[in-house]
């Protein structure tokens, strides 16, 4: 599960399988965990998968993390990422 707060931070919880919350881990939470290395953004929406994480900014940039299999992510790739990661070459982005 992911959720946007108000002051645009978010916090993820639930199954941590292939770094899906994107906490730095693959550990499950049980509980809301703020994720720390979208801090400098001010995130506006996110959207959670069953195995990767999509995080929107307030100015229009898209973060992954998660399982990167068949190019999920958008990083030209199939890693996976622990840690949410900015996607490139993508035009401001409104919704996700």
């Amino acid at each position: 599960c992911v959720a946007v707060g108000e002051d645009g931070r978010v916090w993820s919880w639930g199954r941590g399988w292939r770094g899906t919350l994107g906490l730095g881990d693959e550990d499950d939470r049980w509980t809301p965990t703020l994720v720390e290395s979208l801090s400098e953004h001010t995130i506006v929406a996110a959207s959670a998968g069953v195995s990767h994480t999509a995080f929107l900014t307030s100015e229009g940039a898209l973060y992954t993390c998660g399982d990167g299999g068949y190019g999920r992510l958008g990083y030209g790739n199939e890693q996976r990422k622990r840690r949410p990661r900015l996607v490139e070459g993508l035009p401001a982005t409104a919704a996700v």
